[in-house]
């Protein structure tokens, strides 16, 4: 700011202020964007070969509430292997 004339301070202040929710509105979106594709490829690699109906598979990638909603209704087995599944794709990112 010290590079701004004083008659135009809060202008200077307002175009800051802007960059700053703008940029921290892109990087919630860029990292949101990275770790919904990440989990998407981990579920999938994690369930291939699994004998889960695509449908169930499909429902499953959108997003993490889906699969633990979904996972409720399984048997055991199958329960437990979804959970494990999603539980592993979304610590994949960190």
């Amino acid at each position: 700011m010290t590079a701004v004339p004083v008659s135009e301070e809060g202008m200077g202040s307002a175009v800051i202020g802007t960059i700053r929710e703008l940029s921290g509105t892109l990087g919630v979106g860029i990292m949101g964007s990275l770790q919904a594709g990440t989990y998407t490829t981990g579920l999938t690699d994690a369930l291939r070969g699994s004998y889960l109906p695509q449908d169930i598979l499909g429902a499953s990638k959108e997003s993490v509430m889906a699969a633990e909603s979904i996972s409720g209704s399984l048997p055991g087995t199958l329960r437990r292997l979804l959970d494990d599944s999603v539980a592993s794709a979304t610590m994949t990112f960190t």
